[in-house]
């Protein structure tokens, strides 16, 4: 490969990676407004809870239980967004 086409190999990955590190902090932020708008004792129960079940089912059945909710993040989130933002009237 010659110089230059190897230069414009890095130049097109640095504009992909750009726009991804983009969707990226546009995801972030929005994340971020939707936990502001929870109420934080529903974010300390939701911890709470999660705590007791991880140790009451042990190590295999919390790692079970967190790659199913690891499966189920899209719904969540957009479940989450539904409930948090209110339609305009």
């Amino acid at each position: 490969m010659t110089r230059a086409s190897l230069t414009q190999d890095i130049k097109v990955l640095d504009q992909r990676l750009t726009v991804q590190r983009t969707l990226l902090r546009q995801r972030s932020v929005r994340s971020m407004q939707t936990l502001e708008q929870v109420n934080p004792l529903w974010l300390v129960g939701l911890g709470l809870i999660a705590g007791l079940l991880s140790g009451r089912l042990g190590l295999r059945g919390a790692f079970t239980v967190g790659s199913m909710g690891f499966r189920a993040q899209r719904v969540m989130q957009t479940a989450a967004y539904n409930f948090t933002v209110r339609p305009e009237e």
